[in-house]
């Protein structure tokens, strides 16, 4: 290419650039530039002509040959870049919207995620509070069952008291005046009374209180841990299929190759887009 341009070579994009012969070798590799160039010299090479290798003809002959305008090598070769910068820009294109369809995958993924743990955890918590209410409430009827047994026993005790307070102040009445005669005379309303309250208090068994424990607050430790082991957001492993993985790569290259008969599941037609997306086969068959 540089023997057309005074050694010289000529950036395709046009900018100004331009490098000589004997330092082509110090540019950067880029395969897509690298591919144009080696297009275009093979494009010149085919239409040198055989006699003097040096101008280029419309086609080859043996004893002359006609020349080719410059518009149109010019004009071929902007059609040859011209595809090559727009395959490269579907192929940019479609890598950018590949990513936003997985971005807007996990954005899904997520949100899912989300809303099925919120799910989890409130049908948990109300379990829990619907429990502890239970529980609360089986705890303060006990209390109120077994205060009112012991109310309904002291309130009897309370009228023997009053009782014994009148008998005790009437005895110290009799000891004040010391009517000795009255004393003696009182001696068998004491005795009734004494005997009375003997039989009262006989009858009077102390009421026996039932004894409850909370069970099983022992296990909430093993239940914490069971809890936390439960909606654990986790890696999904890649999915393989080693043999149709390996059947894809010793024939990828090939312009046609058959998946007839291999019952391919949705995760196997996945792998097999992916190689497609970056594979020169161009024709298939799926059985």
């Amino acid at each position: 290419m540089t023997s057309f341009n005074n050694d010289e070579f000529r950036c395709p994009l046009k900018d100004g650039f331009k490098i000589l012969k004997k330092d082509i070798g110090s540019l950067p590799l880029n395969r897509a530039i690298r591919d144009l160039v080696e297009s275009y010299v093979s494009t010149q090479r085919s239409n040198l002509c055989t006699n003097c290798k040096l101008a280029v003809a419309e086609y080859k002959c043996d004893t002359y040959h006609r020349h080719a305008s410059k518009d149109d090598v010019a004009k071929e070769l902007e059609t040859q870049i011209n595809t090559y910068l727009q395959a490269i820009q579907s192929a940019l294109e479609y890598r950018h919207n590949q990513a936003d369809i997985l971005i807007n995958v996990i954005d899904s993924d997520c949100k899912y995620s989300r809303l099925k743990i919120a799910e989890a955890m409130t049908l948990l918590r109300e379990i829990i509070d619907r429990h502890e209410k239970t529980v609360l409430q089986q705890i303060s009827t006990i209390e109120q069952e077994q205060k009112k047994q012991l109310e309904d026993y002291k309130n009897p005790l309370k009228n023997e008291l009053h009782n014994l307070n009148i008998q005790k102040a009437t005895f110290e009445m009799l000891i004040t005046s010391n009517n000795s005669t009255k004393l003696l005379q009182m001696n068998k309303k004491f005795d009734d009374y004494m005997n009375k309250t003997n039989a009262t208090l006989i009858s009077f068994r102390i009421p026996t209180r039932t004894e409850y424990h909370l069970e099983g607050l022992d296990q909430f430790q093993i239940l914490k841990q069971k809890i936390e082991q439960y909606g654990r957001y986790v890696e999904i492993p890649p999915y393989h299929n080693s043999e149709l993985e390996q059947f894809i790569a010793e024939n990828r290259t090939k312009q046609k190759f058959d998946l007839t008969g291999r019952n391919l599941s949705d995760l196997d037609m996945k792998i097999v887009a992916d190689v497609l997306k970056e594979s020169t086969v161009s024709k298939h068959g799926f059985g």
